[in-house]
């Protein structure tokens, strides 16, 4: 997995009490600007060319796993820690064909456009629907978990494609 300032992508980050570009002085470090030149309009890279980065945010500690389009020379998300705990919210995950798959519950598809033919697996946390004394599951980063094959990448770049669709 590369770093998304590391690895220059990223021209740079800014620090605590720097000021950004509008004279605002950041309060919270993160990267600064978008990877140059960038190319919106190009094709998304096929699926299993994507590079998997992490987002890392100082002093906070916060960071997720994120998806970097090598033709568009840019990151295409998820842009902010939000996603993944709306995804854990929303989306079931179902185990079949040896892969974890992405589903709305409302669905008989999965994200990738299969059949749901196998079982839900602990994923989805209630937030406020838990029932009293049901612990949640611990917070899942699938993106994170890109390059290890189990979670089907197909799922993973529909759901962050289509967020402005199923999210809250």
């Amino acid at each position: 997995m590369l770093c998304s300032v590391l690895d220059d992508l990223y021209d740079h980050c800014t620090t605590i009490s720097e000021a950004d570009p509008d004279g605002v002085v950041v309060r919270k470090a993160g990267v600064a600007g978008l990877a140059e030149p960038r190319y919106p309009d190009r094709e998304l890279s096929d699926v299993n060319d994507l590079l998997p980065v992490r987002i890392d945010v100082d002093p906070d500690g916060e960071n997720w796993g994120a998806l970097f389009c090598p033709s568009q020379n840019q990151l295409i998300g998820p842009l902010n820690g939000m996603v993944i705990g709306d995804m854990q919210r929303r989306l079931a995950l179902i185990s079949q064909r040896g892969k974890l798959h992405l589903r709305l519950p409302e669905s008989d598809l999965t994200m990738c456009g299969h059949k749901v033919t196998g079982k839900e697996v602990p994923y989805r946390d209630g937030g406020l629907l838990t029932a009293p004394g049901e612990k949640p599951p611990a917070r899942r980063d699938l993106f994170a978990e890109w390059y290890g094959g189990k979670v089907c990448r197909h799922c993973l770049l529909n759901a962050l494609t289509s967020y402005s669709d199923w999210a809250p």
